[in-house]
């Protein structure tokens, strides 16, 4: 049966799509296109609502991915017009599911486990939200823990820049960003933030058995509250004259110190 923008399944995940105070309160998110659907069945996350269109039959492997979505969830048939109301791309390749956001324990299990962190504050767009966790998950960290001025981890503009990261490393937003480092450092995990000028080569920076790189959005920084926690700070070297790196960059710099650094190690 094809159902119209007026089913209440549709109108659900609709707005799921768009407010982030529904995904919150529902522990939901949509998931767009074959790639991220089948990451998602790859990762165990549980899948509700499967909205496909005529489009989705045209691709290869859809047959096979359709038959393992029907014993996953609820496979409901749209037409191409209405999945592109749903979706948030301009070409949603027939595909949209609704996903159960990945629980991983909470963000105290990452006081006490192994592996390093990423904390954020103030990142405010979306794809660098996304690109953030997907930068976590390429070098092994443990997972990105951010204050609720970050963009939502689970909105569609943040998954597809995760690449699907955010279905398998844990990624949180906390009401208190301080008090979390607070305790982080207590468990005696080294705080790290990320500066333009004036930090450590974090190629030579004294490493803790954890630590946690600290990103500030461009606009903002790190504000003061949060480098009073801090152990130290750390700046990427840079030709003279330059301006600092996009925060998403930054990251990916001192995430692939930071583990070439722990590669090193006996």
């Amino acid at each position: 049966m094809i159902v119209s923008r007026r089913n209440s399944k549709f109108v659900a995940a609709r707005k799921l799509a768009r407010e982030a105070s529904e995904r919150a309160e529902k522990g939901l998110f949509l998931l767009e296109g074959p790639k991220l659907v089948q990451e998602a069945l790859d990762a165990n996350v549980p899948l509700r609502e499967i909205f496909v269109s005529p489009a989705f039959a045209t691709r290869p492997g859809a047959e096979a991915l359709l038959a393992t979505l029907r014993t996953k969830g609820t496979v409901l048939e749209v037409d191409d017009d209405t999945l592109e109301d749903l979706a948030t791309v301009e070409a949603p390749q027939g595909i949209v599911a609704v996903a159960e956001v990945p629980k991983h324990g909470g963000p105290e299990a990452l006081l006490t486990g192994k592996g390093d962190l990423v904390l954020a504050t103030t990142v405010q767009d979306p794809g660098n939200a996304g690109a953030i966790a997907r930068i976590a998950a390429g070098f092994g960290m443990a997972g990105v823990v951010a204050d609720k001025a970050t963009a939502d981890f689970f909105s569609p503009k943040s998954v597809r820049g995760s690449a699907g990261a955010v279905l398998r490393v844990p990624v949180y937003r906390v009401d208190d960003l301080v008090d979390y480092a607070t305790k982080l450092k207590a468990a005696g995990v080294g705080i790290f933030a990320a500066v333009a000028r004036d930090g450590d080569d974090p190629a030579k920076v004294v490493l803790p058995a954890r630590a946690a790189i600290l990103l500030g959005g461009e606009g903002r920084g790190v504000p003061d509250m949060l480098f009073r926690v801090c152990d130290g700070t750390v700046t990427i070297p840079m030709a003279s004259g330059t301006e600092s790196l996009n925060v998403a960059t930054a990251a990916a710099v001192l995430g692939y110190a930071l583990s070439r650094r722990r590669a090193a190690s006996p």
